[in-house]
């Protein structure tokens, strides 16, 4: 009897454990999938673009990049070692190769905070 109560407990447990990493598998390929056809029909630039203009505002080098979907905007995120070492976080619009907001970094955001 015990058996069969932890088989009606467990097994669905189980199966809905494996529904929900598949969802979420899907979830971001269709994300991917997305950003290749914003970058096909030409709804964000090329990632080289992207590259030079960031480097126009943060020279240095990208140590990662990420692209999200943002407020309905696809946004690089990009993290930054600039030449002294610092590490700052800048985004750029994927669209407009422009910063959405001020670059900014850790002590930028203590400073802010005052």
């Amino acid at each position: 009897m015990i058996r069969a109560v932890f088989l009606l407990l467990v097994v669905p447990l189980a199966a809905f454990a494996e529904t929900d990493h598949q969802w979420r598998g899907h979830g971001h390929d269709h994300d991917h999938d997305r950003a290749r056809a914003a970058r096909e029909r030409g709804g964000i630039l090329p990632l080289d673009a992207i590259l030079k203009a960031a480097a126009q505002d943060v020279p240095g080098e990208v140590i990662e990049l990420e692209l999200e979907r943002e407020d309905g905007r696809w946004i690089y995120e990009l993290y930054i070692r600039t030449e002294s070492g610092r590490l700052v976080e800048h985004e750029v619009d994927a669209a407009t190769g422009r910063a959405p907001r001020p670059v900014y970094d850790d002590d930028d955001d203590e400073e802010r905070d005052d």
